[in-house]
């Protein structure tokens, strides 16, 4: 069986309710497909491959612990539980899965893998 690997170092959120994924420290994740959904460029967000607004509803399929941001949290301490919430998903393996090859229908596993720090607990904080 065929192995491909996703490295997953940390996220970032430069914006409220944008998420970046990066491979390394100076590579973001391209990966159209779902739970990442990622994004091209906009003007409004210049940052390539992102996740934005309800597309983290995405995760919930993963995670009950995902949840839209709400303006009676601090915006910071929703984009860090999201982010630890993505975290324990990805390091935990859940995002782990076995695939066709579209073109040969070889099996082919799919792995994710955090390589960055561990991302810390964090609460919701409110207004």
């Amino acid at each position: 069986m065929k192995i491909v690997n996703f490295d997953i170092y940390k996220i970032t959120t430069p914006k409220l309710k944008y998420f970046v994924f990066w491979t390394s420290k100076k590579e973001r994740l391209d990966l159209p497909n779902e739970p990442f959904k990622l994004k091209k460029p906009t003007k409004e967000f210049p940052y390539e491959y992102h996740m934005y607004g309800d597309d983290i509803l995405i995760w919930r399929k993963y995670s009950d612990n995902i949840f839209l941001y709400d303006n009676r949290y601090t915006a910071t301490s929703w984009e860090n539980v999201m982010k630890y919430e993505i975290y324990q998903i990805i390091s935990s393996g859940r995002l782990d899965k076995v695939v066709k090859d579209q073109f040969t229908g070889e099996d082919v596993y799919i792995k994710f893998k955090w390589t960055g720090d561990p991302v810390p607990k964090a609460n919701i904080e409110y207004k």
